[in-house]
């Protein structure tokens, strides 16, 4: 990648100093792809558990799915990867939701939405 603003000669130093960058730090960095590591790590393993939601969990289901149709608070809709986010932390533990409302002000990249909900999520329980 190359800034177009830049001319012929500043865009050869920068390629210039990008390998010289790269012959310096090659061996300080481990790279190893999935087929090495493969070699090394036991079979991953995973397991589907079907249980059923806690009353709170479900209350704060519904309203992401709200959220995520119709905004919240005169607010846009979620992003379909931001709610599907939500939706997992809260499956996994409605804990998550409180932890992260602790962390964020605001919520999640300043979105007021994510605070709001994640209070209606500590409300909930």
């Amino acid at each position: 990648m190359h800034d177009r603003l830049a001319t012929e000669e500043q865009q050869l130093i920068g390629k210039e100093r990008s390998a010289q960058l790269t012959r310096i730090s090659a061996p300080f960095v481990l790279r190893r792809s999935a087929d090495i590591n493969a070699k090394y790590l036991p079979a991953k393993e995973q397991f589907v558990v079907f249980c059923r939601l806690t009353r709170a969990q479900e209350r704060v289901y519904k309203e992401v799915g709200r959220a995520a149709l119709y905004g919240l608070g005169g607010s846009p809709p979620l992003k379909p990867f931001t709610a599907i986010h939500l939706l997992r932390q809260l499956c996994n533990s409605i804990k998550l939701l409180r932890l992260a409302a602790k962390g964020d002000e605001g919520g999640a990249g300043g979105s007021n939405e994510l605070g709001e909900l994640r209070v209606c999520a500590l409300a909930a329980h």
